[in-house]
């Protein structure tokens, strides 16, 4: 994947997570290799100190549709922001991810 496409999904990530977490700090990481640690990943997602880091997978993400790519990132992010908001004691994907992920929808929605 060419560095100028990371930089533009880094930025975009960057304007997604601003709309419904000013106040925390991303990092995007960029992995040959992740992806290959459970087959179809695409991202995976944790905190390091004051960062929210997502990690995508250079090889899945550059075969992915546009749709994909969306989506993954939206996934990623919303662990984040759930995290950010309740700690990370809560379930992947319970009640606190799903309300991050429609948060992070319904803004990106209002842009359009």
């Amino acid at each position: 994947m060419r560095a100028s496409e990371r930089a533009r999904v880094e930025r975009y990530a960057s304007r997604v997570l601003e709309k419904v977490a000013p106040k925390m700090r991303l990092l995007v990481g960029w992995s040959r290799e992740c992806g290959s640690w459970h087959e179809g990943v695409h991202g995976e997602a944790f905190i390091w100190a004051v960062y929210g880091v997502i990690m995508l997978s250079e090889k899945l993400f550059e075969g992915g549709t546009p749709e994909s790519r969306e989506d993954t990132i939206r996934h990623e992010l919303a662990h984040l922001v759930a995290w950010h908001r309740h700690g990370h004691e809560i379930p992947a994907h319970g009640r606190e991810w799903r309300a991050a992920r429609a948060d992070i929808d319904a803004a990106l929605e209002a842009d359009e």
